[in-house]
């Protein structure tokens, strides 16, 4: 089923006097995207959730904002992020997530834009990673002395200029 979404057609250029703006800013946004055509469900999966909650961990602990993250994810360049976009992104990165799960969250989020394609928009990516819980995922995944201790290693290798090459040599001449 291919829809444009109201969201898409004010990016799209579409006058604004020929969508009803207010009635589009006061919608709760779940019953806006499935009314407009543009979610599968009108509520996320717990394990989507977790999804985006790791994918918005990901983004913090690397210092991205969502929306540099957003332009991160985008690996094809076009502006949007993609299918393709988000699970290549997913795997470069080795996130543990299971493909259903990236699927999910991709179907919850995604709208069909102008040309027919299924993209995540910015605006969704942004509200998505808004609600994350990134900080319980850190937690979770990592102690806070540990994280501490990643971070400062990071800072050496950044003030000394070392390339990951140096950085393997150091780590390997390490007694173990």
């Amino acid at each position: 089923m291919k829809m444009l979404c109201k969201i898409h057609a004010i990016t799209a250029g579409i006058h604004e006097s020929e969508l009803n703006i207010r009635g589009i800013l006061a919608s709760e946004r779940s019953s806006l995207l499935k009314d407009s055509g543009c979610c599968a469900t009108n509520s996320i999966s717990s394990l989507s959730q977790t999804t985006l909650d790791m994918i918005s961990a990901t983004l913090v602990y690397n210092k991205l904002t969502a929306e540099r993250g957003y332009k991160a994810f985008d690996l094809d360049r076009d502006g949007v992020v993609g299918r393709a976009d988000l699970f290549g992104v997913a795997r470069r990165l080795d996130l543990d997530v299971q493909e259903r799960d990236l699927t999910d969250a991709f179907n919850y989020l995604a709208t069909v834009d102008v040309t027919g394609r299924q993209v995540i928009t910015k605006e969704a990516w942004l509200w998505a990673l808004n609600g994350a819980r990134a900080s319980s995922v850190l937690q979770e995944v990592l102690p806070p002395q540990l994280m501490r201790m990643i971070d400062f290693i990071a800072e050496v290798i950044a003030y000394n200029d070392l390339t990951p090459e140096q950085v393997t040599r150091v780590l390997a001449s390490l007694p173990a």
